[in-house]
């Protein structure tokens, strides 16, 4: 999970960007859409565009990808530059942000999640809420709603379970907008939640008697070298 570690710089941006100008809409007057801005370099950024959640107050920011598709087997890489195809919601225009030297990210639905098996993937894939695909390593940000320049807040990290086998950030019951919400109430202070996809199953936990003879001989070659 090393990459899930470096990905963890942009919470800090996403928790103290600003929101810019609303949507044309009447219905979202009161709602601005959430944006953040982060630099690629001195001549180019990139634009993630959120939704409101108005009913707990709160900005979402989905399916943000940490890493492109992965090549099955191998350690995938840290993204850090994006396209305005690079959503898996598809593209995305916003009136009042302009699109030269920035890209614009569509994050307000979630991502793909990562292929797994078991009754959970499979109910969920007959319900309609889930789409299943390889290209999956993405992450999701649940903040409240910012009123201007604020603290940094406190980030909780939900990796959800399923023996490594299956899962899905898209699952109702693992949606973060309740613990972010329950947490202002319970607390009185704001948190930051971020939920994340990570490969299941073969894809990310091979296994086979060939796999585990060789963890046992890495396992015991890295005790010796201890």
């Amino acid at each position: 999970m090393r990459h899930f570690k470096l990905a963890f710089p942009w919470l800090a941006h996403l928790a103290i960007g600003s929101l810019l100008l609303p949507l044309q809409s009447s219905a979202y007057q009161s709602n601005p859409t959430p944006i953040v801005t982060l630099s690629n370099g001195p001549k180019s950024s990139t634009t993630f565009i959120g939704r409101s959640l108005p009913e707990f107050d709160q900005e979402l920011f989905l399916g943000i990808k940490y890493a492109d598709k992965p090549v099955r087997f191998t350690p995938s890489s840290l993204k850090t530059v994006y396209a305005s195809n690079d959503s898996d919601s598809g593209p995305i225009r916003h009136s009042s942000v302009s699109t030269r030297g920035t890209v614009l990210y569509n994050a307000t639905q979630y991502g793909y999640d990562c292929p797994g098996y078991g009754s959970d993937t499979t109910t969920l894939l007959n319900m309609g809420l889930i789409e299943m695909n390889e290209d999956c390593l993405n992450l999701n940000v649940i903040r409240p709603r910012r009123h201007g320049d604020e603290e940094l807040l406190p980030v909780l990290v939900w990796i959800f379970g399923g023996g490594w086998q299956q899962g899905a950030t898209a699952d109702p019951r693992y949606v973060l907008t309740i613990c972010v919400a329950a947490d202002r109430s319970l607390n009185g202070r704001p948190i930051l939640g971020v939920s994340i996809s990570y490969r299941l199953a073969a894809f990310g936990f091979l296994d086979s008697e060939e796999v585990r003879v060789r963890l046992v001989f890495v396992f015991t070659l890295s005790s010796w070298q201890a």
